[in-house]
């Protein structure tokens, strides 16, 4: 009879888990995991925009050298000038390399989107 009653207050203190209950637990944390997901894409995007890469762009003209007075010449050149923040360029003669910022920006949306679609299956398929 003591133990009858032992196994109801048992049960009473410590329910079993349900199965709906655990799966209302995993669901809870995937919408979690998507959300986390979802704030580190936008805040990766906000640092590339931030800090984009840069181009430094030189060009120079010259009219002829002393061994070849009259040869014009003219060099232009445009080379990575790194990462650096928005309103500060590296140089006065830079300018935000927009390929590859616009690269960087859609391989980021591109990843951050498909962990979104695997985590949103996952919660499907529980």
């Amino acid at each position: 009879m003591a133990t009858m009653r032992r196994k109801r207050i048992e049960r009473l203190l410590f329910p079993q888990e349900d199965r709906s209950f655990r799966n209302d637990r995993l669901v809870a944390g995937c919408f979690m995991l998507r959300r986390i997901v979802l704030i580190i894409g936008a805040l990766l995007t906000a640092g590339m925009l931030l800090y984009p890469p840069w181009l430094h762009v030189s060009g120079s003209y010259s009219s002829g050298t002393a061994d070849f007075p009259g040869r014009h010449s003219h060099s232009y050149g445009e080379y990575h000038a790194g990462y650096h923040p928005l309103f500060r360029p590296p140089y006065d003669e830079s300018r935000v390399n927009v390929q590859l910022l616009l690269l960087q920006i859609g391989s980021a949306g591109l990843v951050t989107w498909f962990i979104y679609v695997a985590l949103n299956r996952r919660e499907r398929v529980s």
